[in-house]
């Protein structure tokens, strides 16, 4: 469970994340994966709308995610929070995931 200042903060994040849908999903893919991840298969796993935008949003989302040559979400705190706050996209994202799996074998997700 997440509380306190901590969510305050968190909630103040979301709401400038989901204002934009491709912010949106490079938060949601990376949030429901369980390893790092090159950032050029990041945007491989995106829905195309939004990977074609990815350059656009991801200075401002750089703050958030830890890693250079794979990336992940800073703290799992706010993995976490955005699991929860996601949980209607998971299939989707989760299908996403599994498409680039599938179509890229020679990977060790």
């Amino acid at each position: 469970m997440i509380g306190g200042d901590i969510s305050k903060y968190y909630d103040s994040l979301w709401d400038k994340i989901v204002e934009v849908p491709d912010k949106l999903w490079i938060v949601l893919i990376l949030s429901w994966l369980r390893q790092t991840i090159p950032q050029n298969d990041l945007i491989k796993m995106l829905p195309e709308q939004y990977s074609l935008g990815f350059l656009s949003h991801f200075d401002n989302l750089k703050y958030l995610l830890k890693g250079t040559s794979k990336l992940e979400i800073y703290h799992n705190s706010f993995k976490d929070y955005v699991i929860i706050k996601t949980e209607v996209y998971s299939a989707q994202a989760n299908d996403y995931i599994t498409q680039f799996c599938s179509l890229n074998t020679d990977h060790k997700y």
